[in-house]
C-alpha cells in the first residue's frame, strides 16, 4: 500500500538575534507614526507600514532561515502592520485569496515588536474542527506558516506585530 499525504501544514517560528544593526525602537516609533497617519482602515485595521531599511534586514534574515529548510526561494509579497490592544482578538483571517488564488501568497510570517500575544491557528479538518494550536510571540520573535491557514491574534498587553506575506520564486 503507498500513502500520499496530500493536505500538510506547516508553522516555523525562531527569535531574531539581537544584533546592533537592528534598532526595535526605531521600527515601533516607525509604526505608530504610521498608525497616526492612517485615516481609513481596513476590516482587518491593518497599518500600511514605510519602507525602512530594518524591516528589509529582517526579511532577508527571514527568507535566508527559509532557504535553509526548503530549497526553494522566498520572494517577499507585501507587510503591513497590527495594533492589537490588551485583552482583545485580532479577527479570524487567511491570505488565501480565493478569486485569484495563482497571485495569492505562499506563507505569511509575522513578528512581533513590542509586547507579548499569541497566535492561534484554527485546525482546518472535520474532526478536529474545533481545536486550535497556540503559539505564543513575544519580542524579536519571529512565527511563519502557510498562508491558507485560519488563525486570529490575543494580545496579553498592548502588542504591535508586522507582518510580511511571501510567494515562491516562480
Amino acid at each position: 500500500m503507498e500513502i500520499k499525504n496530500l493536505v500538510s501544514y506547516n508553522l516555523w517560528w525562531e527569535h531574531i538575534p539581537d544584533l546592533n544593526r537592528i534598532d526595535y525602537k526605531e521600527i515601533t516609533k516607525q509604526l505608530l507614526e504610521d498608525e497616526h497617519k492612517q485615516f481609513k482602515f481596513n476590516h482587518h485595521y491593518d497599518i500600511n507600514v514605510s519602507d525602512n531599511r530594518i524591516h528589509i534586514w529582517i526579511d532577508d534574515y527571514v527568507r535566508d532561515k527559509f532557504r535553509k529548510i526548503d530549497s526553494r526561494t522566498l520572494e517577499f509579497a507585501s507587510k503591513y502592520g497590527s495594533h492589537i490592544k490588551k485583552d482583545t482578538n485580532s479577527i479570524t483571517r487567511n491570505h488565501l485569496n480565493k478569486l485569484d488564488i495563482l497571485n495569492s501568497p505562499d506563507f505569511v510570517g509575522c513578528m512581533c515588536l513590542k509586547g507579548n500575544a499569541t497566535i492561534n491557528f484554527e485546525y482546518d479538518n472535520h474532526r478536529e474542527k474545533s481545536c486550535i494550536w497556540s503559539v505564543p510571540i513575544e519580542e524579536r520573535k519571529f512565527v511563519m506558516w502557510d498562508s491558507d491557514m485560519n488563525y486570529y491574534i490575543k494580545a496579553d498587553e498592548d502588542t504591535l506585530l508586522i507582518t510580511n506575506t511571501y510567494t515562491y520564486r516562480r
